[in-house]
């Protein structure tokens, strides 16, 4: 059983760190959003007792954890272009 405990460890471990095994913000907090909504939800399901309308649901989780990639992985974007060699071509 503590084998177990240990592998879904190194599973969330894994899940929510980058591929060199540093901790990745976008991932957590796009966990959380995720969290948030399923929250929010679940509160409006409770008190109103009816199923919310989840465009604006689905729209804030889409654009919440897109937002947050897109900054996780701005810096990598950037210094790609930067470092990309521009072509010269011979003018005839």
């Amino acid at each position: 059983m503590k084998a177990a405990f240990l592998a879904f460890g190194r599973f969330v471990k894994s899940v929510f760190s980058e591929s060199d095994g540093s901790g990745s913000f976008s991932r957590v907090a796009g966990f959380c959003v995720v969290i948030a909504t399923i929250g929010w939800i679940t509160h409006v399901v409770i008190h109103a007792h009816a199923v919310p309308d989840l465009t604006g649901a689905s729209a804030f989780v889409t654009t919440g954890v897109g937002t947050l990639y897109g900054l996780n992985k701005a810096e990598a974007i950037i210094g790609a272009v930067k470092s990309t060699p521009t072509q010269n071509t011979p003018s005839s």
